[in-house]
């Protein structure tokens, strides 16, 4: 299993929008642009181009990330995503999680929010 911590900055919408991650450090470690047909990986080297920002999250995490309903998500709504079962009752703390099941790989993911 693997496991990866970063803060996160995340501007726009499911459509077209801006995802920043830096370490706990505050050096950041990507940027990630999407608009209708087309996705970037900004970081080290050279930027990266995807057909969508679903293609670039499978091609730099290995997982299938709900991005779309992560919107959602953080409004307390819960979007249906494949595979995917949200706990949003920890929103009013400024917590959300999700969990990938039946299907490889398993993920979790756990997002702390500030506010």
């Amino acid at each position: 299993m693997r496991a990866f911590a970063a803060d996160f900055a995340l501007q726009g919408n499911a459509g077209e929008g801006l995802l920043t991650l830096s370490s706990p450090l505050g050096v950041t470690l990507a940027r990630m642009r999407w608009s209708a047909g087309v996705a970037v990986l900004e970081g080290s080297g050279e930027p990266q181009q995807f057909a969508s920002m679903d293609e670039l999250a499978r091609a730099t995490t290995g997982v299938d990330l709900p991005i779309a309903p992560l919107f959602d998500w953080l409004q307390g709504i819960a979007t249906p995503a494949l595979g995917w079962e949200p706990d949003l009752s920890g929103l009013p703390d400024g917590r959300l999680s999700a969990r990938l099941t039946g299907r490889a790989p398993q993920a979790e993911l756990k997002i702390v929010l500030d506010r």
